[in-house]
């Protein structure tokens, strides 16, 4: 039988997961941002359309 603090520190250490895979994420588009802001715009450009189809999508 799972105990309640074990269920606990398991659902921490899946928010901690998600920090750090957040954090690199951010690390990478801020790398790609000084590296190359043609592409980095290009990225933007294309998330914002995914968002938005996204949106309409679940309209």
């Amino acid at each position: 039988m799972w105990g309640l603090e074990t269920l606990q520190r398991l659902n921490d250490e899946a928010a901690a997961t998600q920090v750090a895979k957040m954090l690199a994420q951010t690390k990478v588009v801020n790398a790609l941002r000084k590296k190359s802001p043609k592409q980095f715009r290009k990225l933007v450009g294309l998330a914002k359309q995914g968002s938005n189809s996204q949106r309409s999508f679940d309209a």
